[in-house]
């Protein structure tokens, strides 16, 4: 008995939150249309026809506009630059570069240097000289000194007379003797080294600003793709939006239909699992923008979660409007470029599209590979390998040098008596001529001429390379040219696929299936439209990059 009785109240509690639900649901569906009755037709041509209007992605996100920095293309790429650690390095390489110049060119001039000694010891030369005699000379009749000899009766010569030294301690104190002076020193011929030192030196600075372009030329493409990619996930993000609420119309729709009894359950089951599908790729779609918008933020140097907004060219059908084109000189002209609507008729043939068939109207710039920083890279390498064989050669031939110095000496006591307490100069002239080194300069010589060849091959072989990197991103450039003419033909097609499909929807001709497939076929095309322009900006960087004209 109370089984049943708690069976019962169950179902009573069933019942009444059922048809609470139904009450709400039907005051909602009056509050969307109020102009329709539970008994009239649903219409369902606003969620059949693709949005004209979309909303903006940055009120659908977490972050505010008020605050965030506004960020064109050429300022993201500005700042990229200025932020940028490896700019930074670079640009410190140069700097020390024009520094090493400074001080290899220093070496044509005298050296001029002070020195000084200073001797503090306890050590000292303790010596006795012991007593002695000393022969004796008188002078002659003209005045002459000469030895005062004696004859002996065998005739030996012997000293008449001697003198007695008595002996003497000797005591030489070196403690407290100091110099000090000044030394010129002056290289006159040194076999070409200082020169060729000097001039290496040059062209490692050339090197240097080189290097700093073309670190240059890196960040501005980083940035490229960091500002793309971030404009790119914007609008991904409001092609989910429409499409959100596309799917959302249509649930409204198929409810209405559903409650008068027009549609089975299992139609309007069918929309609310797609628009679950759809809410959660909205989800990624936010997600997208916020890790785009911090690469392009740690880019450009700006901390991670700074909330930015980039200002950017895109049409409503994600299409670049007035894009610009490069000419055959590098400059641009104003072509408008695939955004005329009537571009692709209904039965597939084109009209007012002049890509491919006016090859004037599309023309970019030739490449110039010796403009490359890589390229003069390459040369300035050979180049200072040429030096580096003039420096070596120069440590063989004959090096010829002058040096002077002005000194003052003071101390040395001997007996406590200062022995030092002058002023000097003295002037000293060296010559140095290498004559025979078993044949090392030789095979040095020839090393160093190896590494030039080497570094000549290099050349040959990186330039190579090179244009086949300049044909690679040409062929990118006009693939991403076809593919935005073929997504946008593509969106034009799936529009008025989904026009057709709401139609006979409508008239009861199209199940909800393929309704719903013309709806994700159309928001598919808009992401493809969307995807092929970013790829065609960064394309078009690339082939900038790999010509040599990127900055032009």
């Amino acid at each position: 008995m109370r089984l049943n009785i708690f069976v019962l109240t169950y179902i009573l509690f069933f019942l009444s939150c059922s048809l609470s639900a139904q009450e709400k649901l039907n005051s909602s569906q009056d509050t969307h249309d109020s102009t329709s009755s539970v008994h009239e037709q649903p219409t369902t041509s606003s969620a059949l026809e693709a949005p004209t209007s979309q909303l903006s992605v940055q009120e659908n996100l977490t972050y505010s506009l008020s605050s965030q920095q506004v960020l064109t293309l050429e300022r993201s790429r500005e700042m990229a630059l200025k932020n940028n650690k490896q700019m930074a390095i670079a640009a410190e390489g140069t700097e020390m570069a024009g520094f090493n110049v400074k001080a290899y060119k220093s070496n044509f001039l005298p050296k001029i240097s002070a020195t000084g000694n200073y001797l503090l010891t306890t050590a000292s030369l303790e010596k006795l000289v012991p007593g002695f005699h000393l022969p004796t000379y008188i002078p002659d009749a003209s005045g002459e000194l000469v030895p005062n000899i004696l004859t002996t009766v065998d005739g030996m010569p012997i000293f008449k007379e001697y003198a007695f030294f008595p002996g003497m301690d000797l005591s030489l104190k070196p403690n407290g003797t100091y110099i000090a002076g000044l030394r010129v020193e002056m290289p006159i011929y040194m076999g070409g080294k200082i020169s060729s030192a000097y001039n290496m030196s040059k062209i490692g600075e050339e090197m240097a600003r080189l290097n700093e372009a073309k670190t240059r030329n890196e960040v501005i493409m980083e940035a490229d793709v960091a500002y793309w990619t971030y404009v790119e996930t914007l609008e991904l993000a409001k092609t989910a939006i429409a499409y959100n609420e596309l799917v959302r119309q249509l649930e409204v729709d198929v409810a209405n239909a559903y409650n008068t009894g027009m549609a089975p359950r299992n139609d309007l089951l069918k929309v609310q699992v797609k628009l679950n599908e759809v809410e959660l790729q909205m989800l990624r779609a936010e997600n997208g923008v916020r890790l785009a918008r911090m690469n392009l933020c740690h880019i450009i140097g700006l901390p991670l979660n700074s909330e930015v907004e980039v200002d950017y060219i895109m049409g409503g059908n994600g299409s670049l409007d007035n894009e610009t084109y490069l000419s055959i000189d590098g400059s641009r002209n104003n072509e408008t470029y695939l955004n005329n609507e009537s571009s692709r008729n209904i039965d597939g043939s084109r009209k007012n599209e002049v890509y491919m068939n006016n090859k004037k109207s599309k023309v970019i710039p030739l490449p110039d590979l010796f403009s490359r920083p890589e390229y003069e890279l390459l040369s300035k390498q050979i180049e200072l390998k040429e030096r580096q064989v003039k420096l070596v050669k120069s440590d063989f031939l004959p090096s010829v040098g002058i040096a002077g110095n002005m000194g003052y000496a003071n101390g040395l006591k001997l007996n406590d008596s200062k022995l030092l307490d002058n002023t000097a100069f003295s002037a000293v002239v060296n010559v140095s001529i290498p004559l025979f080194q078993w044949g090392e300069g030789r095979n040095k010589v020839r090393s160093a001429m190896a590494e030039k060849k080497m570094a000549s091959l290099q050349r040959d072989e990186l330039t190579k390379k090179m244009e086949l990197e300049i044909q690679q991103a040409l062929q990118a450039y006009s693939e991403s040219e076809a593919r935005m003419v073929l997504t946008k033909r593509s969106l034009n097609q799936a529009e008025e696929n989904l026009r057709e499909s709401g139609d006979r929807y409508e008239s009861g001709l199209e199940t909800l299936s393929n309704l719903m497939e013309a709806q994700a076929m159309w928001q598919q095309a808009h992401s493809e439209v969307i995807s092929a322009n970013s790829a065609y900006k960064i394309a078009e960087t690339a082939y900038l990059k790999a010509a040599g004209r990127l900055e032009e």
